[in-house]
This record gives structure tokens, sequence and C-alpha cells, in this order.
């Protein structure tokens, strides 16, 4: 069985905007091999690629395709302002 790097999986999901609770999932399929994921590296890793999905820039550029997910983002006027900007961008083209 190959081994999962959970530092490249927790990166991959945060620049994805994965919701932090996901990781519960990860939990219960590793449990039932009797196996338990690496939390720290995880979360260490997600909490970077949440960052980079969370920038207003990459929001509103999301937005702008007419599907955004914001719920691994702080909630901030600055991230709802980026999703209408995109989603009224959306609509004027």
């Amino acid at each position: 069985m190959a081994r999962i790097d959970w530092f490249q999986a927790g990166m991959s999901d945060g620049r994805l905007g994965i919701e932090p609770s996901y990781f519960s999932v990860y939990e219960q399929l590793c449990a039932r091999r009797s196996k338990t994921p690496d939390r720290e590296a995880y979360f260490a890793a997600y909490r970077e690629g949440v960052r980079s999905y969370c920038n207003p820039k990459n929001i509103y550029q999301i937005a702008r395709t007419g599907a955004v997910a914001i719920g691994a983002c702080e909630d901030s006027a600055v991230i709802r302002k980026a999703v209408q900007d995109g989603f009224a961008n959306l609509l004027e083209q």
C-alpha cells in the first residue's frame, strides 16, 4: 500500500479551498485500515495552501467563473466583496 504524504494532501486541499472539516473523512478512511493520518503535517500544509486560495484576488477570479466556495476562508468583508465583485463581473459579460 502506498504511503500518503499528508503534507502534500493538506497543501492540495488548502489550495482547492476544501473546508478543514474534511479531514474527518481521512480519519474515517484510515481507521478502516487501522491507520492514523498525520494531522500535524496535514494542517501545517493546509494553513499554507488555504492562504493562497483565500487571497481576495483568487476568490474574485474564481467567482468570475460562477462557482466559488469560501467555507475554508475566514469570514471577512474583503472576501465577501471579492465574491460579490466576481459574480457582478460574471453577470456583466
